[in-house]
């Protein structure tokens, strides 16, 4: 999938729910300067592959094909 971008694709799929109880993890999921920064879009990634993140969100976990968006938001160079 090309041309996946954080502000158009991504950070939609973060309710404000899942966004307060991370960011009181120190994860800030609606920062793009934060999500960009490698270590930090692969740990994400591996808990919303792993079905535990978000962590109470309002449709659950979320589905294979956003979570494989998210994954091509990563391989595609983080675009903003």
């Amino acid at each position: 999938m090309a041309d996946v971008s954080f502000r158009t694709d991504i950070r939609p799929l973060f309710t404000q729910t899942d966004i307060d109880h991370m960011s009181g993890l120190g994860i800030e999921l609606d920062s793009y300067d934060y999500m960009s920064q490698p270590a930090n879009a692969e740990a994400v990634y591996e808990a919303l592959a792993a079905k535990t993140m978000p962590p109470d969100s309002d449709g659950g976990p979320w589905a294979d094909e956003q979570i494989e968006l998210f994954r091509s938001w990563m391989t595609g160079g983080y675009r903003p």
